[in-house]
């Protein structure tokens, strides 16, 4: 029998793909079944196709394409129905709604104001042999159905999968029996309590810290351990050998990630899959800051199912000895997704570690393969990266690399200077003295503000008539307004037998806001003397 594949590829557009006929698009068709046949009809009802349910496939093309077979017509139109098909848009070909096949049973009301999410529901008076604790407890149930308690009101919302989980296999969240939500990790389990609201507030419990304060941030918080600058990332580059070392083959871990052709690598058994490593000279800082470095590696697996898991170790070399610095092997990273490629995040607590400036780092990642064959893949658009808590900041500044440096003042020293040590850069700057080059101390600078200040008057003629005798001393008056009772005047030039006293010395006591000065010879000047005056205020 012809067989017919039905294809959605798009919300409108449906693609038909029968053995026995070309392809066609629904626009001009519509379809409808009986007794299990599943029949197209054309608008005109002149060409009509016939097919078993069992001889036609279905592929969502708006999804990822996979055949879908069918065991009856109604769980095939079921299915077109859910997927929008446009051959149901004309009036009396299918009935209302094939979800409606979907009965209300004892104690059951059925909700089905939208077809297509119809709401179940179970009131009280049916009773049963299990009760949701011994659900969420043991794991038992009835087959598809899940009876509750006298009194009680659920909303179921699959009837069919109820599922239940074993609290061996991971990480889940139960109800404890009073009535506490709670949270198993995997490795710790708690609930959280009625005292841990408040008004504002929800008080979060960490098991593995100590009592105490502490601050959570978001991811966009984290700076990677302080420094300014953004984190610093390292990317796995499956493709760059970096040679064999202490005879184990290591790629290359970069800053700079390499977009090319994916590289994958293959374990079927529990060890390590892959190991990496800085190039040489890099980092090239004295320290790790303490933190969580955040971890992203892409991982599939031959099938589903088990508890594969994977985890790394980070170790320093220094050209001779791996030494570790930390493992997060105590809490490995299931890989859970089966066979499809997937970003795995983890996170590693790196201790403050001190390094030599020529240490590299390497990360080694195992795998708990459980029976499976695992691949790690790297490259391409699959870029493992490790977070770090190295910042971008400064490398190195006059000789430190402390990713936090910072500055301060001091005075030692006969010059200025700069003085670099550990983290700390000092500004010496000393006070200036009679053997040190340095900054004026504010008392010393009130001492030099306070010096005289010169007037400079030139040229001055003195002339030979303007000498008088008077005590023995030939004397020459010169008045000037910038003269005052405290003026000191010099003259310019001076010779053995010209010299001169101060305004005071001359000037009466209402008149010493202005003055002049008087210049006394002991000979009398045969010719006119040109001079200039320097007052000192």
């Amino acid at each position: 029998m012809a067989t017919l594949e039905i294809r959605k590829k798009s919300l409108k557009t449906w693609l038909h793909v029968p053995s026995d006929a070309d392809n066609f698009i629904l626009s001009k068709f519509y379809c409808k079944t009986d007794a299990g046949t599943f029949k197209i009809v054309e608008e005109s009802g002149s060409n009509r196709r016939e097919y078993s349910y069992t001889d036609i496939t279905v592929y969502d093309d708006t999804d990822i394409g996979t055949p879908e077979t069918f065991a009856s017509a109604q769980a095939l139109m079921l299915r077109l129905e859910v997927l929008k098909y446009t051959g149901f848009n004309r009036d009396g070909d299918i009935p209302t709604s094939y979800i409606e096949s979907v009965v209300a049973g004892t104690n059951v009301t059925i909700d089905n104001t939208d077809p297509l999410n119809p709401i179940i529901s179970s009131s009280g008076g049916g009773g049963g042999s299990q009760n949701l604790q011994n659900v969420t407890d043991l794991g038992n149930t009835t087959t598809n159905a899940l009876n509750v308690q006298l009194g009680d009101d659920y909303s179921i919302v699959n009837r069919t999968n109820v599922t239940t989980e074993s609290d061996a296999t991971g990480a889940y969240a139960f109800i404890e029996n009073t009535g506490k939500l709670g949270i198993n990790s995997g490795d710790f389990e708690g609930t959280i309590q009625a005292n841990n609201l408040t008004a504002n507030n929800v008080n979060l419990e960490f098991p593995q810290k100590a009592v105490g304060s502490y601050t959570i941030a978001t991811t966009d918080d984290l700076t990677g351990g302080g420094g300014g600058g953004a984190s610093v990332n390292y990317y796995i580059n499956g493709g760059t050998s970096q040679g064999t070392i202490g005879g184990n083959a290591y790629l290359e871990m970069s800053k700079t990630a390499v977009i090319g052709t994916g590289v994958d690598f293959t374990i079927a058994t529990n060890g390590y899959i892959a190991n990496f490593i800085t190039d040489v000279a890099d980092p090239s800082l004295l320290k790790i800051p303490g933190g969580n470095w955040n971890l992203e590696y892409y991982f599939s697996s031959s099938s589903a199912g088990g508890s594969p898991s994977f985890y790394t170790e980070l170790y320093k070399y220094d050209g001779t000895t791996f030494t570790l610095i930390a493992s997060n092997s105590v809490v490995p990273k299931g890989i859970t997704n089966g066979t499809a490629i997937e970003p795995y995040f983890s996170s590693l607590a790196v201790p403050e570690t001190v390094l030599a400036l020529t240490d590299r780092l390497a990360i080694r990642i195992y795998v708990n393969n459980s029976s499976k064959t695992i691949k790690l893949h790297t490259q391409d658009s699959h870029l493992g990266q490790l977070i770090t808590t190295f910042t971008t900041g400064l490398v190195a500044l006059n000789g430190l690399t402390e990713q936090v440096q910072s500055f301060a003042t001091g005075t030692s020293g006969t010059d200025f200077a700069i003085s670099s040590a550990t983290d700390t850069h000092t500004f010496n700057l000393p006070t200036a003295s009679a053997t040190k080059r340095g900054a004026l101390s504010s008392t010393d600078w009130s001492t030099f503000n306070t010096k005289l200040g010169a007037i400079q008057v030139t040229p001055i003629t003195l002339t030979t008539g303007g000498w008088s005798l008077v005590s023995g001393l030939y004397e020459y008056s010169y008045s000037n307004a910038a003269i005052f009772d405290t003026s000191i005047v010099d003259v310019i030039p001076t010779n053995a037998s010209i010299s001169i006293v101060k305004a005071a010395d001359i000037l009466p006591a209402t008149e010493s806001f202005f003055g002049s000065v008087k210049i006394y010879a002991t000979n009398l000047p045969t010719a006119s003397i040109v001079v200039t005056f320097n007052i000192f205020n």
